[in-house]
């Protein structure tokens, strides 16, 4: 196979949870979940094993590293890993889940596109700016309460998502991996990714996402002083920037579509992905976009 036409296609297109329910009952979702325990069962007598598959970004047959970390567990006699968060790439260094936002965003790319990731420390970012290399691509991390939009620290560019430093209008794609959870405001931040982008422009985007809830549940406040209110058990995630980590203020639910469109989209859904070929195992990897 070559990497030129190697492409990734997704299982169901949903854009409520009643749609994702009726195809989690039906016969491709069951023979996806069984293939995925027939794998695990397969491997999972050791705590790190390699899946053989294609590469799509690399352009060749790898094998992925599988292993115990970002919430793998022991049930049994079986290490069931986090499919989601591993399955890397040995040539990219990417896991499941960026892999396959990399592979969307090459594919919907074109020459002269202004991308923006809203990462700048990360695998993705020296992905796109290695590869894209017809397209403009501008990365980022949040740097600290006060600071100005686009404003440099140590070759870091500093972006606030919930006001945002580009013109309007001025950028072609958006591109979010597991960011607005950590955002104060998220419904600010999908207004400003709406106006940021060109219509027609589109936002790809990942996020933690709760498939069985209609709403999206608040976590924590923050106020003008950038003082924090905890109204749950706080919970932190990695931030390559920081030691503390990154705060989750939303726990997002199906709502997440309806607040896309009224911040200024034309349209917003989830595609869900499997394929064993290309290694992108693991039930349930949503994956949302959005059009200006």
């Amino acid at each position: 196979m070559n990497e030129a036409v190697a492409s990734l296609r997704g299982v169901v297109r949903c854009r409520s949870r009643q749609e994702f329910e009726s195809f989690c009952e039906s016969p491709a979702a069951r023979q996806m979940n069984e293939t995925d325990e027939a794998i695990v069962i397969r491997y999972g007598g050791e705590p790190e094993w390699a899946f053989p598959g294609f590469s799509i970004l690399a352009g060749q047959a790898v094998e992925f590293l599988v292993d115990q970390q970002s919430g793998g567990y022991f049930d049994g006699a079986i290490y069931r890993p986090n499919l989601r968060e591993r399955l890397v790439c040995p040539l990219t260094q990417l896991n499941n889940r960026q892999r396959l936002v990399c592979t969307l965003v090459r594919e919907r790319a074109y020459p002269g596109a202004q991308i923006y990731l809203m990462e700048q420390v990360t695998p993705v970012y020296a992905w796109a700016e290695k590869t894209l290399t017809d397209c403009t691509v501008i990365g980022s991390e949040y740097l600290g309460f006060g600071l100005a939009g686009g404003e440099m620290r140590d070759g870091l560019r500093h972006e606030s998502v919930e006001q945002l430093s580009f013109e309007t209008g001025s950028l072609d794609m958006i591109v979010s991996n597991e960011v607005l959870e950590h955002v104060p405001n998220p419904a600010l931040a999908f207004a400003e990714c709406a106006r940021a982008l060109r219509p027609g422009g589109r936002a790809v985007i990942t996020i933690p996402f709760s498939y069985g809830s209609d709403s999206s549940v608040v976590r924590a406040t923050m106020d003008l002083n950038g003082d924090v209110t905890n109204l749950l058990e706080p919970v932190y995630h990695g931030n390559p920037v920081s030691d503390e980590g990154s705060l989750v203020f939303t726990d997002f639910g199906w709502d997440i579509t309806e607040q896309m469109r009224t911040a200024g989209f034309s349209d917003c859904w989830m595609d869900l992905y499997h394929s064993v070929e290309y290694g992108h195992l693991g039930a349930c990897i949503l994956v949302m976009e959005a059009v200006r």
